[in-house]
């Protein structure tokens, strides 16, 4: 699971934000239009999560999650064969659909596999692969510039899709079937018999909209905003990318651990402030702030999701936990599709990256405040 979340969710929504420079400069035009494209992806993720409910109930985790693999590496696949920014844009939403259904069904996997006493730690290696494949980009990216050439960014593509090839028969050959070969249960919107949201999740929803928000401004222009002033070489901009990366794979590890014993809410309030202070550091263009912003990030981005989704599993009983893992995906996936179009814009308009993430920050504090109101561990009854 965690190598299926690294290809859909690592490569197929973050390996973009690292080429944004190459594919603006060749063929997009303005960080408006790189907004979109990005904004399109997410806005297919969102499509992929509400289709997932209903296809969970007919088709097995396993089945939608080898689907959605061959899917996605398609689109990696056809991406580097673009020429034109509206061929991209339904490459994008596509690929976000394949994202969202392998995302969401990987949630049933790993609950039926993990005890209660260690959702923290399991839901963190989950999320672990996000990270391994954000690193893994810019090794492909250097390999890629060292054999091809400066700017070669669909050599990146192509590489990932052969990544990607490996990613499925390795799905194939272990992950086992469910031994009833039927659908695991209920991803259905809502409450026991299906209808409505899930109870006691609200504040969850809410946390992460403006982490998603958050999300998608700070990982979509890091790279870029980090070129600015002279402040780092595209080089070591795509390192600090990688650096993001490779703290990412800890990140849900160590606060999904942390959380197991000190409990959710206090964790989730720590770093949704820290995921504040991130973001205001990127604008102040000093190196090491930088290099320091995205090293915390990395681990925050995969920490609160974990600690979040741990939560749930604490507070929903299992029939209702894919349908309360959608509703909150729905909500991240709302904030990352605003946050691209409008992060762009306020930088073509400034003349710089400042403003976004100021506004980034501001976000933060928000999540923060509603995850103050977050109750931690309560199972809601069956």
């Amino acid at each position: 699971m965690a190598a299926s979340g690294g290809l859909t969710m690592g490569f197929g929504r973050l390996t973009f934000p690292v080429l944004l420079e190459e594919m603006t400069a060749d063929y997009l035009g303005s960080y408006s239009v790189a907004g979109l494209v990005s904004a399109a992806n997410l806005g297919g993720y969102l499509v992929g999560t509400l289709l997932s409910n209903a296809w969970l109930r007919r088709t097995p985790a396993r089945t939608l999650v080898v689907r959605g693999l061959c899917v996605a590496t398609a689109c990696l696949a056809l991406t580097p064969a673009v020429r034109d920014v509206y061929f991209v844009l339904a490459v994008m939403f596509v690929l976000g659909i394949a994202s969202g259904a392998v995302w969401i069904s990987c949630v049933p996997v790993v609950s039926g596999a993990a005890p209660a006493e260690r959702r923290g730690v399991a839901y963190g290696l989950m999320l672990s692969g996000i990270g391994t494949s954000v690193a893994l980009t810019g090794l492909v990216v250097r390999l890629a510039d060292h054999l091809f050439g400066p700017g070669s960014w669909r050599a990146v593509w192509v590489i990932e899709g052969a990544i990607g090839l490996l990613v499925i028969a390795s799905v194939l050959l272990l992950l086992r079937p469910a031994p009833t070969g039927h659908p695991a249960p209920a991803a259905g919107p809502g409450h026991p018999h299906g209808r409505g949201l899930p109870s006691g999740i609200g504040w969850a929803v809410a946390i992460y909209l403006f982490y998603g928000t958050v999300h998608g401004l700070y990982s979509n222009y890091v790279v870029a905003a980090a070129q600015e002033g002279g402040n780092l070489s595209s080089g070591q901009a795509t390192a600090a990318f990688s650096v993001l990366g490779l703290t990412n794979v800890l990140g849900g590890l160590v606060l999904g651990r942390l959380s197991d014993g000190w409990g959710r809410r206090r964790l989730l309030v720590g770093a949704l402030v820290a995921l504040s202070g991130c973001a205001a550091a990127v604008p102040l263009h000093q190196a090491g702030l930088t290099f320091a912003s995205c090293a915390l990030y990395g681990m925050l981005m995969t920490g609160v999701p974990a600690v979040l989704t741990a939560s749930l599993a604490d507070r929903l009983p299992a029939r209702q936990l894919a349908s309360g893992y959608a509703a909150i995906s729905l909500a991240v996936g709302v904030g990352q599709l605003v946050s691209p179009p409008a992060g762009g814009w306020l930088a073509d308009v400034t003349g710089d990256f400042a403003l976004t993430y100021l506004v980034a920050a501001a976000l933060g504090l928000v999540a923060a405040a509603a995850a103050v109101r977050f109750p931690d561990q309560k199972r809601i009854p069956a």
